[in-house]
């Protein structure tokens, strides 16, 4: 940050910073809100998470062709998943609810590896 804040005067130089929300607010940095007007925070939508996991799933469906939309990718979600019909769990919407942090996000590192670590598992289950 102080680097960035030193050589922001030149102008053939442009840096762009990322950082979690959770550690840009635990900064201590001193003039940490001189960068607040160049901030732009990144969030993930329940649809966005949806066709994420849809383009992991989309060799699953070769006979679907053009854009992935959030219907097709839940739906496609709810296929894989054998979600319990008896328990408050029954679609994704419900996963995305349980998922949701402290700030009530999903973040996709979080659900990608939810999903990496449950494919190992059936794979072992079926071995």
């Amino acid at each position: 940050m102080r680097s960035v804040g030193e050589l922001i005067r030149l102008k053939r130089i442009r840096f762009k910073l990322f950082f979690r929300t959770d550690i840009y607010h635990a900064l201590t940095y001193v003039n940490k809100d001189h960068f607040s007007a160049v901030k732009l925070e990144l969030r993930w939508s329940k649809e966005d998470l949806a066709v994420l996991l849809a383009h992991r799933l989309q060799n699953l469906h070769p006979q679907h062709k053009g854009a992935l939309t959030f219907p097709v990718s839940s739906d496609w979600i709810n296929q894989l998943f054998d979600w319990p019909r008896n328990k408050a769990l029954k679609s994704f919407d419900a996963f995305y609810d349980l998922m949701r942090d402290g700030n009530c996000d999903v973040l996709p590192r979080d659900l990608i590896n939810l999903c990496i670590t449950a494919q190992k598992a059936q794979m072992n289950f079926e071995i």
